[in-house]
């Protein structure tokens, strides 16, 4: 588990560094909107209840509102060195 989380949060400074944050983990408004048909007609994803899960599992990932991971948890992960690259 932590190996998975260590890869994940290494995968995310290295979107950082790279000039992705927090407005890329976003979907394309097609989602927001209901389907005409099929199984899921009706149905579409709240933008502020996503927007809530996104501030969620940024707080459980120990990143801050950004989606940039703390100081405190690269030195939990093992991986404080990747600090000088954001």
């Amino acid at each position: 588990m932590k190996t998975g989380e260590r890869i994940t949060t290494m995968a995310r400074v290295f979107n950082i560094r790279e000039g992705f944050g927090r407005k890329d983990d976003w979907l394309p408004e097609r989602f927001f909107n209901p389907r005409i048909s099929g199984a899921l007609s009706d149905t579409a994803i709240d933008p502020e209840k996503f927007r809530e899960a996104i501030d969620t599992y940024y707080k459980m990932m120990g990143w801050d509102e950004n989606g940039v991971p703390t100081r405190e948890k690269l030195e939990e992960l093992d991986i404080g060195w990747v600090a000088s690259l954001l």
